[in-house]
This record gives structure tokens, C-alpha cells and sequence, in this order.
């Protein structure tokens, strides 16, 4: 019995040497160089158009008061600044650190790095907001139609007289 338990341990323990954690410095230096810390600067800047695009469509068809509309543009700053509070990537940081921690070994890790600093890898994070925003844009043109037949089908379900 012992015997098994120690061949068990045998065949087992290169295997988990082989799939190291990797190291918060490691993570973070993958986590740069993928150009984390301008996408989330990116993000809370666009907070200010994401709060304004709301109070637009929350106010259509409101004629709202010079007050009304001072008291908008204040809780669209009060938004912006709790983002820009709320997802700094200091405080993003550790979160976004276990969850790479916990996905990729540290030879993942460092394989991820070194293609990142290939021209391939460059031209990769060059070209990805391109793409990604290119890949909504499809995704959404596909959605909206999909989204405007189950409004109507719900709203034939609710209100069967219209």
C-alpha cells in the first residue's frame, strides 16, 4: 500500500511542478503589456458617455428645466468620478491578478509575455479594439432585430388587443 502511495505521489508531482502558480509580479507585467491600465482608463473616460447617453434616453420627450438639466449634469459627474473612483486599476488590480493567477501556470504566463513582445504580439494588441469593436458591431447588428422581435412578442403576450 505504501508503495502505491508513493508512486501516486511520484506521478503526481510533476505535475504540479509543471503547472506553477505564477507570481503577482509575473501576472502583472502580462497584465501590462496587454495594456490593461489603458483600457481601464479608457473605460471610465467613456463613463462620461455611457452617463450621458443614459440621462439622454431617460429624458427624451421631457421638457426638462434649466435646474433639471444642471441637476443631470451633476449626476452625470457624480457617476463619471464614482467609476473613475471605483475601477482605477490600483484597486482592479489584485482581482484581475487572482483571476490570471487562478486560469494560466507560470509558464503560460511567461509564454503569453514573451509572444507579447513579438512583433506578431504587438500587432496582435495593436489591432484587438479594432477588432473586438468590429465584432460588437456584427454581434449587435444581429441582436437588435433578434431583441425587437422578443419586445413584440412579449408585448403581444402582455397586451393581446394591440
Amino acid at each position: 500500500m505504501r508503495k502505491i502511495a508513493v508512486l501516486t505521489l511520484s506521478l503526481l508531482l510533476p505535475a504540479c511542478v509543471l503547472a506553477a502558480e505564477p507570481t503577482d509580479a509575473s501576472v502583472k507585467s502580462l497584465l501590462e503589456l496587454s495594456g490593461l491600465p489603458n483600457a481601464i482608463s479608457a473605460l471610465s473616460t467613456g463613463s462620461t458617455q455611457f452617463s450621458r447617453q443614459v440621462i439622454d434616453q431617460a429624458s427624451k420627450g421631457h421638457d426638462l428645466t434649466d435646474q433639471q438639466k444642471k441637476d443631470l449634469d451633476g449626476v452625470s459627474a457624480q457617476f463619471s468620478a464614482k467609476v473613475q473612483q471605483d475601477m482605477a486599476y490600483d484597486k482592479l488590480l489584485p482581482g484581475y491578478t487572482k483571476i490570471y493567477k487562478d486560469a494560466y501556470s507560470q509558464e503560460e504566463v511567461d509564454g503569453l509575455i514573451a509572444f507579447f513582445k513579438t512583433p506578431a504580439g504587438v500587432a496582435y494588441l495593436k489591432k484587438m479594439p479594432q477588432v473586438m469593436q468590429k465584432t460588437q458591431d456584427e454581434n449587435r447588428s444581429i441582436m437588435v432585430p433578434m431583441m425587437q422581435k422578443l419586445q413584440a412578442d412579449v408585448a403581444a403576450v402582455i397586451d393581446p388587443k394591440k
